[in-house]
């Protein structure tokens, strides 16, 4: 189980559902503009680590519940934060029901 944000970032950096941003980005537009990219494609969350004007250090992360672009596992990101340690294929779920087992 998940027990901080930080560890939710963590097990989404592991699973390849994070890229980093290392490029500075304006907070005002910029970093919404991307994260609504992100969400549109799907594509991984971007981690922001250089926002403009904020403290060296400050991460922001977009997208954090966004669809995967992993096609059998679109739901990764929202199954990984709700604690889910097994994540079935879309398919299997849409075909059997949420709550079915197989």
């Amino acid at each position: 189980m998940i027990k901080s944000f930080r560890e939710y970032v963590e097990k989404l950096q592991a699973c390849g559902e994070i890229v980093t941003v290392e490029k500075e980005v304006d907070w005002n537009l910029e970093m919404s503009a991307i994260t609504r990219h992100a969400y549109d494609l799907p594509a991984p969350a971007p981690l922001f680590t250089n926002v403009k004007g904020c403290t060296p250090g400050f991460r922001v992360l977009g997208a954090p519940v966004g669809l995967s672009p992993d096609r059998e596992h679109p739901f990764r990101r929202v199954a990984l934060s709700l604690g889910f340690r097994r994540i079935w294929p879309a398919r299997s779920w849409w075909r059997s029901g949420p709550g079915c087992r197989t």
